[in-house]
């Protein structure tokens, strides 16, 4: 039968749904005529339902649908049930939502439950239902509001009563309002009523955006009616569904919003593809809003940029890789890094890209029309770029600073005891902060005008984001949490268990490699604390895949592979092709995910094996040295092979390994073997920075050894080394450079001693790959696979892995995020075969 409802006088009525089960035995119906009802379905038979409908006093239960899920049981030993437990929210608890939901846990051998609930004790019958476990759908109840309720667990052999719980709502006050001063041109400082309820702000050039805690959005100011003409574009008219929003950016005349599901909506002028966000649009934890251009931050430390690029303001510096916050100004970006340094592009004609030394200890960056400013982890701000209006000179004391923002030629700087300083061009006032300068939790400075939240300390901390919020992963996820009070603390849990004051600290993006539940909670003295935050994640372990290219190089041993990602392809080169070794190769393949492809340059290296391979990403070039004994260096562009000369080289050799440190532009170099006046096993460090080689002293070094592997941590900014053999030593330590010394690491867990094996980084999950390899004791082969993550190296068993095999090659795909493995010597055959290491 079709839904229908209807109202008469004050009756209550009900729609009835069609009956399609959401669960075993489980209807949901809406009540059409507002006030108070609580309707209750019990699937009786296969399409007959009971219902139940009771008014509740509008200062208790506005509305409510109560679920049931029944399940069929035998009441075979003739005792009651056992007494309801495990009220959520807990017995006591308070600051609850509005919109919570109550749940118990099934109470043994209960056929069925008796409902109390109200705002008195004991709380008035609501409702019955046939369940094995009870919740309900969400409440819509008061704020600042204490609830009581009991649950009655019932069979055919008597009933037991739980005890009486309660709970209390958070203050209908919750969240903060919204002072503004400053320029009011275009209504930019007039907050819209209620002024209340906020929890983030954002300016513009000359329009305001806040983000309440209910996740939707006010804005004011230009824009609001979209004539099309400067300077209303639509940027204040927020687009619907306006809701489920987490983080706000203002720009000249456009504006962004961060939702909970990590994607990116944007509205206003489009003159230069502003709002045009672009594919994919997921995975974003936060973004910044320039003049005419965007920046997002990915949650893999990753940064998309899009919009005007006149400045260059849009070409994210390499390694675009381990970012944890974005800043944008008039033609120019910022990005802050993992390690406290800030990296800004752009336009810089004062002095806006470069960072005053030390460039380190940064925690918070903020970018204005033509200048910059840096917080740091002591409490101190750091401002560089133009100064005219002497908006780079921070007023004394430089101290206690916990937030930074930058308008157009003014800055603000928010204490730690919640009053903001404020200093620059201050012709229409924005400088200036109204009495009384306290209660401040966060800021925003637009060009001409300022917004402070000021947070109301009966009300809880905002409630954390987690990014991204849950899902499936694969081998591992980094989780970035956020609160948009700049003044509380985030406290975290992986255990699904609420965090405390006690919980673990958080400071900075954390890497899961397990299936976790993570919950958060905001802390502030003198505030109630947040809401807890909850995210699932499953991470699901990396898999061998073996691919079936329509076309592939021939089998080989003692080749090497680099992947271009600018034209996202892994290059391959070179090789034995028989065994014994007697027929080297000098042809150039090409693997684009689906198949091989040869390439056919007029100018190649000479035929050669152990060589070694990496790719420039600065200069867009693929190198190439030695193999052979011989120590020549080649360059592919991905259209020709060209030959370098340089001034100093290191000496011919085999059995060497290289990586490309993309932080300090250098190609890296250690060790090998070469056999022209007998074997010689070398232990020296060279560094080509894309014009000559240079040999580099270190305090500490790896020893002498060939036919280890190295691949460059990204994240960490460290060459990684494991392995090799000289002679009749194999060895199993794991070494790093960072480019002045060698680091020998140790770990509670490590891969067997081993030489002839493969390593690549896998920038997307963050560890080191190594697969394969030769014990060197009994002439056995590994078909293992390990991750190293910077602490500890980790076993992987995936169902499926290559066969035993040394001699092969590996590199990472970063535009399909796998690790590509081909061919090498497996038993006493060569092998052809087509690998890739990651998700499914």
């Amino acid at each position: 039968m079709a839904g229908h409802c209807c109202c008469i006088g004050s009756a209550v009525a009900v729609a009835v749904p069609e009956p399609v089960s959401t669960g075993a035995g489980l209807l949901t119906a809406k009540l059409c005529c507002g006030g108070a009802a609580l309707a209750i379905f019990q699937d009786l038979t296969l399409n007959e339902y009971q219902v139940r409908v009771q008014t509740i006093g509008p200062e208790e239960l506005e509305s409510a649908t109560w679920l049931a899920i029944t399940e069929a049981e035998e009441i075979s030993n003739g005792l009651p049930p056992s007494m309801p437990s495990g009220p959520s929210p807990a017995n006591g608890a308070t600051n609850v939502s509005i919109n919570t939901q109550i749940s118990i846990l099934p109470s043994s051998g209960a056929t069925s439950y008796d409902v109390y609930f109200g705002t008195g004790s004991p709380p008035p019958f609501v409702g019955s239902f046939s369940s094995s476990s009870t919740s309900n759908a969400p409440l819509n109840l008061s704020y600042n509001t204490s609830y009581y309720w009991k649950v009655v667990a019932k069979n055919s052999a008597g009933s037991m009563s739980g005890p009486i719980w309660s709970f209390t709502t958070s203050n209908s006050s919750a969240g903060a309002s919204i002072v503004a001063w400053g320029s009011n041109a275009y209504g930019q400082t007039s907050v819209p009523s209620p002024n209340s309820d906020f929890a983030a702000v954002a300016a513009g050039h000359w329009h305001s955006l806040g983000l309440r805690r209910d996740g939707s959005i006010a804005a004011w100011g230009a824009g609001m009616t979209n004539t099309g003409n400067p300077p209303d574009f639509g940027q204040a008219i927020v687009p619907s569904p306006n809701g489920g929003f987490v983080a706000l950016a203002a720009g000249a005349f456009h504006s962004l919003a961060l939702k909970a599901d990590g994607s990116i909506v944007a509205w206003g002028q489009n003159v230069v593809g502003q709002t045009n966000v672009p594919s994919p649009n997921g995975g974003f934890v936060a973004i910044a809003a320039g003049e005419f251009h965007c920046l997002a931050l990915r949650g893999d430390g990753s940064i998309v940029a899009w919009g005007s690029n006149h400045h260059g303001q849009t070409n994210v510096p390499v390694p675009n890789s381990d970012f944890v916050a974005v800043a944008a100004g008039e033609g120019h970006s910022v990005g802050l890094k993992s390690d406290g340094s800030i990296r800004v592009w752009g336009y810089s004609s004062y002095g806006d890209v470069t960072v005053p030394a030390p460039n380190s200890g940064f925690m918070a960056v903020a970018a204005g029309l033509y200048h910059c400013a840096g917080l740091k982890a002591d409490g101190s701000v750091v401002a560089w770029g133009w100064n005219f209006w002497d908006q780079t000179i921070v007023p004394t004391p430089n101290s206690g600073f916990v937030a930074v923002a930058a308008g157009g030629h003014h800055s603000l700087g928010l204490r730690g005891d919640g009053s903001i300083v404020a200093w620059g061009w201050n012709a229409d006032g924005q400088a200036t902060v109204p009495s009384p300068n306290a209660g401040f939790v966060a800021m925003a400075a637009g060009r001409e005008h300022s917004l402070g939240l000021k947070g109301d300390p009966a009300s809880p901390v905002p409630t954390p984001t987690i990014s991204p919020n849950g899902g499936t992963f694969t081998g591992s996820v980094q989780v970035t949490l956020a609160c948009s009070d700049a003044l509380a603390t985030i406290q975290y849990t992986t255990n699904g268990s609420d965090p405390t004051s006690t919980s673990t600290l958080y400071a900075a993006p954390f890497t899961l490699t397990n299936s976790a539940t993570v919950k958060a909670r905001a802390f502030r003295s003198g505030y109630n604390d947040s809401e807890v935050a909850a995210a699932s994640f499953t991470i699901q372990p990396p898999v061998w895949i073996q691919r079936a290219p329509l076309s592939s190089p021939l089998s080989r041993w003692l080749h090497a592979m680099a992947f271009d990602s600018g034209r996202q392809v892994t290059v391959l080169f070179g090789g034995f092709n028989s065994d014994p070794v007697d027929d080297r190769l000098n042809d150039t393949w090409e693997w684009n995910g689906t198949t091989w492809v040869q390439r056919s340059p007029p100018i190649s290296p000479s035929a050669r094996t152990g060589h070694s391979m990496a790719y420039d990403s600065s200069r867009g070039m693929t190198m190439l040295f030695g193999g052979g004994d011989g120590n020549d260096t080649w360059e592919w562009n991905g259209s020709g092979w060209i030959q370098r000369s340089t001034l100093a080289a290191p000496r011919g050799r085999n059995y060497h390994s290289m990586a490309y440190d993309a932080a300090r532009g250098v190609m890296v170099l250690f060790g090998g073997a070469y056999y022209d006046d007998g074997t010689q096993y070398l232990a020296d460090t060279w560094e080509w920075n894309g014009t000559n080689w240079a040999q580099r002293t270190a305090p500490s070094s790896p020893p002498a050894r060939r036919l280890h592997a190295m691949c460059y941590d990204s994240t960490r900014g460290v060459s990684v080394l494991f392995g090799g053999d000289a002679g009749n030593t194999v060895w199993g330590d794991t070494w790093e450079w960072n480019g002045t010394t060698w680091t020998q690491r140790s770990s509670a867990t490590s891969p067997p001693s081993r030489a002839q094996h493969g390593m690549a980084y896998d920038s997307s999950r963050r560890v080191s790959v190594l697969f394969g390899g030769w014990n060197g004791s009994n002439g056995s082969r590994f078909s293992d696979t390990w991750e190293w993550n910077g602490l500890d190296w980790v076993e992987r068993m995936p169902i499926t892995a290559p066969q035993p095999r040394t001699d092969h090659a590996m590199a990472y795909d970063a535009a399909r995020s796998h690790v590509v493995l081909f061919g090498g010597l497996v038993g006493g055959s060569l092998s052809a075969d087509t690998w890739e290491y990651g998700g499914p």
